[in-house]
């Protein structure tokens, strides 16, 4: 489940069987602030279920490794 929003608060649930892929990407502002882009797409859906723009590398790389034993 993934809150975004500051004045709306907005509520993401993805349940783990439709995770598809799980995309870190790191640019040279990421490697600097120790931080990576994390993007979650699932099935049936076009685009990206959800996009995480910072978060430290070891807790996107536990979360993948999480998904990836879950399916």
């Amino acid at each position: 489940m993934l809150e975004k929003g500051v004045f709306r608060k907005i509520k993401i649930s993805v349940p783990l069987d439709r995770v598809q892929t799980v995309n870190i990407k790191q640019g040279i502002l990421h490697q600097a602030l120790h931080v990576v882009e994390l993007e979650i797409e699932t099935a049936g859906s076009k685009d990206r279920e959800f996009h995480v723009h910072a978060l430290r590398k070891e807790k996107a790389l536990a979360l993948r490794r999480y998904i990836e034993e879950f399916s």
